[in-house]
């Protein structure tokens, strides 16, 4: 039992820990990334959902670029109102007339294992799709978050 109790301490700990440190990365990217925009770095904001099971939930992303023509998508997710996590996933990018295509993939360990995950963005919106290959399909939809569209 105090075993139990510790691992749930330190499972929480961590877990708080994630969501603090995102809600600090998104505060700040809103200020590091005022718009009008004209590229797809900065804060997202939407939401996701499950084509395998209708599951869905709110969704945030910051993106940066991190190397020419590379650039990572940090996603906040919830699910079921209760639940939230975070990944930083890589993706090429390639930019033609306004429109970014990108793809990526990493593995997310035992629960999510191969995530593979591409879409296409203009500096306003942003849609993508997932595959897991543990069975989970997708799509996400975002735009810029309210503070952050031009006025």
């Amino acid at each position: 039992m105090r075993y139990a109790r510790a691992f749930a301490a330190v499972a929480a700990a961590s877990l708080l820990s994630g969501c603090l440190g995102f809600h600090r990365e998104w505060a700040k990217a809103q200020r590091a990334f005022p718009p009008p925009r004209q590229d797809i770095e900065g804060p997202w904001t939407g939401s996701w959902r499950s084509g395998m099971n209708d599951h869905s939930g709110k969704l945030r992303c910051i993106v940066r670029e991190v190397g020419p023509g590379r650039y990572e998508f940090h996603y906040w997710a919830t699910w079921g109102r209760v639940l939230s996590g975070g990944f930083r996933i890589e993706c090429e990018a390639e930019e033609e007339d306004g429109e970014w295509s990108f793809a990526g993939d990493k593995d997310l360990g035992l629960l999510g294992g191969k995530f593979t995950h591409r879409g296409t963005a203009t500096a306003e919106g942003f849609e993508a799709t997932f595959r897991s290959e543990r069975g989970d399909h997708g799509s996400f939809e975002l735009e810029r978050p309210e503070a952050a569209r031009p006025r």
